[in-house]
C-alpha cells in the first residue's frame, strides 16, 4: 500500500470515543449550546486551544520594580522640563484638559440621576468644602446656575 502524498490533506473526520459521566455530558451539551456549536465543535475547539503544560511562556510581569518606576518618573519629569522650557504652559494644558474631563463626567453623572454618588466621589477625593465648591462649578442644581467654573483657565485653581 502506498503512502498518501504530503500535498494531500486528509479531511474526513473519524468517529472517536470518549469516557465522561452523564453529568459531564450535560455540562458539555450546556457549554456548547451556548456558544452555538456542536458537542464534538466545542470540545474539538477546547481540546486545541487550551495551554499545555510544560509549555511556558514567558510574561512580562505587570508590576513595575522600583528602577522602573524612578526611570519613568524621571522621563516624565524631564518631558515637563523640556516643555516648560519651550515656552508652553504645561500646567494650564494638563489643568484645562482636566477640568474638562472632569466637568463632562460630573453632569453625566447628574443627568443620569447619579448626583449623590458623584457628590460621594468628590468629598472621599476632595473634602467637603472643595466637594461643594467643584459640585457648584459643574453640577448646577438650578438650571439657572453656572455651567462652567468661575476660575480662569490656566491658573490651576
Amino acid at each position: 500500500m502506498r503512502k498518501p502524498s504530503a500535498a494531500k490533506v486528509d479531511t474526513t473526520a473519524m468517529n472517536r470515543t470518549v469516557s465522561m459521566t452523564d453529568g459531564e455530558w450535560d455540562a458539555i451539551g450546556r457549554w456548547s449550546a451556548e456558544r452555538g456549536k456542536s458537542r464534538a465543535e466545542w470540545m474539538r475547539e477546547c481540546a486545541l486551544t487550551v495551554e499545555l503544560p510544560g509549555k511556558k511562556t514567558v510574561t512580562r510581569p505587570l508590576v513595575l520594580d522600583a528602577g522602573e518606576q524612578r526611570h519613568i518618573s524621571r522621563t516624565v519629569q524631564d518631558l515637563a522640563l523640556g516643555l516648560a522650557s519651550s515656552g508652553e504652559d504645561v500646567d494650564g494644558t494638563a489643568g484645562d484638559g482636566l477640568r474638562t474631563l472632569l466637568a463632562a463626567r460630573l453632569r453625566a453623572m447628574a443627568r443620569e440621576g447619579r448626583r449623590e454618588r458623584a457628590m460621594e466621589l468628590l468629598r472621599e477625593v476632595l473634602g467637603e468644602e472643595r466637594a461643594a465648591i467643584v459640585a457648584e462649578a459643574y453640577m448646577p442644581e438650578a438650571d439657572g446656575a453656572p455651567e462652567t467654573p468661575q476660575t480662569p483657565a490656566g491658573t490651576g485653581a
